[in-house]
């Protein structure tokens, strides 16, 4: 029995070796993009990765399989990030950091690509929104144009709505294939698509009454202010031909977090 509990021992060591050696060779917490208020995650492994981010009395929990940009949403400010593998059903410390955040304009937080955001020149929608706004002069008019496209493409998926798990991260270019998706997806979709023509966009999540929902908030330069925009709702009214104010009553809709 002891040389069984001694094998499973060295066993065990072996595997946490291996694992930190993994995560040796590369920097796991990357601040590169930190003068644009995100950094970066590079996951080297097939474990779960969750990373904690806490400032002050504000934070949020990331799940990754993948090397992903996270925002940090918080403002200016101490940043404390803590990531963690589960190794053997177990989550372990792997890496912490403090980032400080000192930005001169925290909007720039909101034009970034980041995991539940992503986007890049290559994504179909980031085309489309280019071609949209092609000789539009205003964000207005330029937010009009691509939310216009988004409710009129893009339909709800009911059956995603009932079956859809908490670690669920939107993808832009499978919405668009499939031309229907969730409030996470529609919000996801309208921030990428604004993002790419430089205009600030969150998506906000939290409840509207008891219904847990996404919408985003759009920064409006010309009146320095930002907007309640629901594109899941707009779609359906949109779809049956009923009338709808596109800025929404901010106090209707109860913010838990956004990005």
């Amino acid at each position: 029995m002891l040389r069984k509990s001694m094998l499973f021992s060295i066993v065990m060591i072996m595997i946490i070796t291996m694992a930190s050696m993994a995560f040796a060779d590369i920097n796991i917490l990357d601040q590169t993009g930190i003068e644009d208020g995100y950094f970066t995650v590079n996951v080297n492994t097939e474990n779960e990765i969750r990373v904690l981010v806490n400032k002050e009395d504000q934070k949020t929990v990331y799940t990754l399989n993948e090397t992903s940009n996270l925002p940090l949403q918080f403002g200016n400010g101490i940043y404390e990030v803590r990531v963690y593998e589960k190794i053997n059903g177990r989550f372990r410390l792997i890496e912490e950091k403090n980032i400080s955040l000192d930005l001169e304009n925290e909007n720039v937080i909101y034009l970034n690509s980041v995991q539940n955001i992503n986007w890049n020149l290559e994504s179909e929608a980031v085309k489309i929104a280019s071609e949209l706004t092609e000789g539009l002069e205003s964000n207005m008019e330029k937010v009009v144009a691509i939310h216009n496209y988004v409710i009129s493409n893009i339909s709800y998926d009911y059956i995603k709505a009932r079956t859809v798990t908490g670690t669920y991260i939107p993808s832009i270019d499978l919405t668009l294939e499939n031309k229907n998706g969730i409030c996470y997806d529609y919000s996801s979709l309208f921030a990428s698509m604004l993002r790419s023509v430089d205009i600030p966009t969150k998506v906000a999540v939290g409840h509207v009454g008891t219904t847990y929902h996404a919408w985003n908030e759009v920064y409006l330069a010309e009146s320095d202010s930002w907007i309640t925009i629901d594109s899941t709702t707009d779609a359906l009214y949109n779809k049956y031909g009923i009338a709808y104010e596109l800025a929404k009553t901010s106090v209707m809709y109860d913010v838990e977090i956004t990005y």
